[in-house]
Parts: C-alpha cells; sequence; structure tokens
C-alpha cells in the first residue's frame, strides 16, 4: 500500500504523526543535498533507521542507499558532492529551479540553464510569504533544491503543530500551501535535476537520494490531494 493510502485510512488525530514523518523526511533531504554528506549521516543511510524512516516510500530505495554509502569511502562520496554540485567542472550540476524552468532574452536570444531566474524571485516570495527565512549561513540561491525540500519540511512541521493544537483550519491550511509550492515548484523540476544527476554522476549516492525525494514528492502530492 502506497504511502498515501495509508495516510488516507488515519483518523484527523493522528495526521499530526504523518506530517511529523514528512517533515523528518522533507529535512533529511534537505540536509544531504545541502553539502556532502557527513559521517553521522552516512551511518543514519547505513543503519536500521533509515527503514522506518524511508519505509512508506522504499520500492527497494533503501537497499540501494546503503549499497550506495557501502561501496564508497566517504571521501569519495564526498568529492562526488563536490564535483557534482560545488565544484564547476565536466560533471557540475546546478541544482536550482531556474536552470530547468525559467527562459529568458540573452543578447536577442532566447536561452535556458541560467542561474536566478524568475523562478528564484517566485520562490523567495512563497517564502517570504509564509515567514520562512533561509539558513544564511549558506548563500544559496532561494530556488535550490536543499532549501526548497527545507521550507517544505517547515511546513509540515506548521501543519503538525496545528494538528496537535487541534486547530483543523490550520492544518489544512498549511497542507494548503505544500501542495501549491509542490505543483508550483519543486514537483515540476526535481525529475529534470534526477536526471542530470543520473548522467553526470560516478556514483550512486545522489541519483538514489533524488530518486528517492521525487518518490516522496510524487508520494505527498497524491496524499495532499486526496
Amino acid at each position: 500500500m502506497s504511502a498515501s493510502a495509508v495516510a488516507m485510512t488515519l483518523p484527523a488525530a493522528d495526521r499530526s504523526l504523518l506530517a511529523g514523518l514528512r517533515g523528518n523526511v522533507y529535512a533529511f533531504l534537505a540536509g544531504v543535498l545541502v553539502e556532502p554528506a557527513t559521517t553521522k549521516a552516512l551511518v543514519l543511510l547505513a543503519g536500521d533507521a533509515v527503514v522506518e524512516l524511508f519505509s512508506p516510500f522504499d520500492d527497494g530505495l533503501v537497499a540501494r542507499l546503503r549499497t550506495a554509502v557501502a561501496e564508497s569511502s566517504a571521501a569519495e562520496l564526498r568529492q562526488e558532492f563536490w564535483d557534482l554540485f560545488s565544484v564547476p567542472g565536466a560533471r557540475f550540476t546546478t541544482p536550482c529551479q531556474s536552470v530547468y524552468l525559467d527562459m529568458r532574452e540573452v543578447a536577442g536570444e532566447i536561452i535556458g540553464g541560467l542561474n536566478m531566474g524568475a523562478s528564484a524571485l517566485t520562490v523567495r516570495q512563497a517564502y517570504e510569504a509564509e515567514g520562512f527565512v533561509p539558513d544564511d549561513s549558506r548563500p544559496l540561491p532561494p530556488d535550490h533544491v536543499a532549501i526548497e525540500l527545507a521550507f517544505l519540511s517547515r511546513l509540515c512541521d506548521r501543519e503538525r503543530a496545528a494538528w496537535d493544537a487541534g486547530d483543523i483550519a490550520a492544518a489544512t491550511s498549511a497542507q494548503g500551501v505544500t501542495a501549491r509550492f509542490l505543483s508550483d515548484h519543486l514537483a515540476r523540476w526535481l525529475g529534470r535535476l534526477r536526471v542530470k544527476v543520473g548522467e553526470n554522476a560516478r556514483l550512486d549516492l545522489y541519483p538514489a537520494l533524488l530518486t528517492l525525494a521525487c518518490r516522496v514528492v510524487e508520494e505527498d502530492e497524491r496524499y495532499l490531494r486526496g
């Protein structure tokens, strides 16, 4: 049974637990896509805790993640992150929405693939509307995949708190904001990022993580529509 099907069988009082789980999943994905996986994160990926965290979205992905971690050293995985997401080079893959969705006129020519396009502005406006301030310890564009995931985690935390307080209106409002952000932003381009990373990666960790992220987004959209 899918995560969304399970969710729809829950009484309203238990949806706080589900919101907390969804928030934790988004937070974890944000953490491993914003910087090289820490030793703690690698231990989590290789251990039993990851099974519980990701079991509603699994379909063999947990085993794939564990294999990816086991087959490479921590140093190799750190270098893979730098090569894919930080250091411009042959395998560099920009993890930002603007690159995949926006078109701009430059010197009379319409082109795509550029940073800080209109998407960056609309994403920033979405954050401001909800009082979300990204962590400023890393100077990342607002439409970076990790920032968008962190925003979704914050929305899930807000939803959980509302369920706990018995505020159904606030909880459903948070769900509505989450659903709109997914459909307007992350769900539109995350799959393209997954494909690009799959083409550029030498190790399987980041393709596996982005495959998992796509699965999470797909299930969350289905749950929120239900």
